[in-house]
């Protein structure tokens, strides 16, 4: 049936920074004037990551009825021409139109390697998912034979930020070496050395990077901290354990004894206190109300 309001017709984007195509179908009153450029997701990502000025729009064809508009389409979009990687379009009969992590000819064609080599140079995956807009699962499968532990990514990303005037003149090799040994033969965390010495996390790793130390994965440090961590904490442990079993919560005692949680945490449960969660906490407050 033909539409009088409407024209049907065939069109090609192209991308004018390869010269690669997409064929597609579109119904508008007036062609020449219809700003759309599809609906296809690779167009779409590929629009937001390279900017709608590098790509070009023309009509190829128009027709009177959506059906005849759609069989022109079907006549482009053979199996040839669709797994040729110069085009972005897949159908139902492509061996390219996988469903995992939603498969798009661009980023296994044109980024592939411009993704591999930012990785390897520390990009986390994360902000690689954000920058080529898919999810963190294609960017591990692009990158799947040289993927890194957290450590390699965190060692790799410090290397690259390390500048000669980020040292902290008041850190004197005494605390570089009480830092070191910490690390390596107490095995503790990155994040309890920053809370011991009052510094940033990413000033304890930059320091264990520039001497040369091999980072470790968290599963590895100790995190059960000794009674010279925090001391006056641990001399009222008492009034501690007393305050918590009469309805404190972790917070509450961290906030009073100006420490974090976790240390509280390990006060109790090295005394043998069964730590409440949230609902516990909650009921026992309606109690004692």
């Amino acid at each position: 049936m033909t539409d009088m309001n409407n024209i049907h017709y065939v069109y090609r984007i192209t991308n004018l920074k390869n010269n690669k195509i997409y064929i597609g179908v579109r119904t508008h009153p007036n062609p020449e004037q219809d700003v759309y450029m599809s609906s296809s997701n690779i167009i779409v990502k590929l629009i937001e990551i390279e900017g709608i000025e590098n790509f070009k729009k023309e009509v190829l064809h128009v027709y009177s009825t959506r059906q005849e508009a759609e069989q022109k389409e079907k006549e482009y979009l053979t199996e040839e021409f669709c797994n040729d990687p110069n085009t972005y379009n897949i159908n139902s009969n492509s061996g390219l139109n996988g469903s995992i992590h939603g498969f798009r000819k661009d980023l296994w064609y044109d980024y592939y390697n411009e993704i591999r080599e930012q990785y390897k140079q520390g990009i986390p995956r994360t902000i690689l998912a954000e920058k080529y807009k898919c999810d963190r699962g294609t960017i591990k499968i692009i990158c799947n034979d040289i993927l890194r532990t957290a450590s390699e990514s965190q060692q790799i990303r410090f290397k690259n930020s390390i500048t000669s005037g980020a040292r902290d003149l008041e850190f004197d090799e005494t605390y570089l070496n009480k830092l070191i040994k910490l690390y390596s033969e107490d095995k503790w965390s990155v994040n309890r050395i920053a809370n011991h010495f009052n510094k940033s996390t990413s000033f304890v790793t930059k320091r264990l990077i520039e001497n040369k130390i091999q980072l470790r994965n968290r599963k590895d440090n100790i995190e059960k901290p000794m009674k010279k961590d925090r001391p006056e904490v641990w001399e009222v442990k008492n009034e501690i354990i007393s305050l918590y079993e009469k309805g404190y919560t972790l917070s509450d005692l961290g906030r009073k004894y100006k420490c974090n949680n976790n240390l509280i945490r390990i006060i109790l449960t090295q005394n043998n206190i069964k730590i409440r969660n949230k609902t516990e906490n909650k009921i026992l407050k309606l109690c004692q109300k």
